[in-house]
């Protein structure tokens, strides 16, 4: 829509014309006649309280680019920002990845007017407060000076790293023969012959 032209004051008993543009289109000073042949830059009737403006090439669409921590139309609802992330905790479990489950955190707080003792209901900070990485399997150390992997093997059964050390060297000893072992409850065991013992890491 560019706008309508309406009738003015008689001139020498001559009707003049003028054009009342729509919001959008302007005068196009370069003609000489009355026109709505320009666009008219819709930035100029807006504010940005806390941002600045984007306009489209031909200047008919127009929004705020917030800062950070604000949001709305015109920038002015305070949204909170994000606190620098933490440091990668250390890994959990400590050793072990039979759940494929091994990760390590790191954490954000959001500052925003809760901090500040005036939050409205709507205050936020968009995006999460966590993040997680997966950690590499590690050995655990399970007695003596070496760390026993998760790689016992009995008749193609693998049996858990949570097996202690002491158990394992007694089934070096014994081989063949009968074995039972208990682990946090756990019953290993009796399944002779060992057809590989352990692996350490």
């Amino acid at each position: 829509d560019l706008g309508t032209c309406r009738r003015s004051k008689m001139s020498n008993s001559i009707p003049n014309w003028e054009c009342v543009c729509s919001f959008q289109r302007a005068r196009d000073l370069a003609l000489a006649y009355d026109n709505c042949a320009a666009y008219r830059n819709v930035c100029l009737s807006m504010n940005c309280i806390n941002g600045y403006f984007i306009s489209s090439k031909i200047g008919n669409l127009c929004r705020c680019k917030c800062n950070s921590g604000y949001s709305g139309p015109t920038c002015a609802q305070w949204t909170g920002i994000w606190s620098p992330w933490s440091q990668w905790d250390r890994c959990r479990p400590e050793c072990g990845n039979a759940n494929g489950n091994r990760r390590s955190i790191s954490l954000r707080s959001c500052i925003n007017k809760r901090v500040l003792g005036n939050a409205t209901p709507h205050d936020f900070c968009v995006g999460e407060a966590q993040r997680w990485t997966n950690c590499d399997p590690a050995a655990c150390w399970l007695g003596g000076d070496q760390p026993v992997s998760k790689s016992f093997r009995l008749r193609g059964h693998f049996l858990l790293s949570s097996a202690t050390l002491a158990c394992v060297l007694a089934a070096v000893s014994v081989g063949a023969t009968f074995l039972f072992c208990r682990y946090r409850g756990y019953n290993i065991g009796p399944r002779p012959p060992f057809e590989s013992v352990y692996q350490q890491g």
